[in-house]
């Protein structure tokens, strides 16, 4: 196993081993033993280091994430309501077509606009 630049936090017990990477260098050398771990002085480095904001974004519907390492600090779906494509023809299509990218479009508008609402609450977002 080749050491992370920033090192790593390993606890081990009777029934496993847990591996910590941090994003930050590690910089405590300590080894215990006891009925417990003593894990104070490393909260900090389990503390998430940035956040991420992250749209999966479909006709159907979408996902508005704002992650903070492994946790999710805020999410929202919004339906979008559209129906989908139809393989109907005759005189009607171009004008259910039409109405179909329309409705797209606002639910877009809708999207973004929730989009902002959420990155406003976070700074480095957008």
């Amino acid at each position: 196993m080749e050491i992370p630049s920033n090192g790593f936090i390993l606890f081990t017990a009777w029934d496993g081993v847990e591996v910590v990477v941090p994003d930050r260098p590690v910089t405590h050398n300590s080894y215990a033993c006891g009925k417990r771990f003593d894990t104070e002085k490393y909260h900090e480095y389990m503390l998430p280091v940035e956040k991420i904001g992250l749209a999966d974004i479909s006709v159907g519907k979408t996902t508005l994430l704002v992650m903070e390492g492994d946790f999710v600090s805020d999410k929202m779906v919004i339906q979008s309501g559209i129906s989908g494509d139809h393989n109907q023809g005759g005189q009607s299509q171009g004008r259910f077509r039409r109405k179909r990218q329309q409705a797209i479009k606002q639910y877009l508008k809708r999207v973004d606009t929730e989009r902002k609402r959420i990155a406003s609450k976070y700074p480095g977002i957008s």
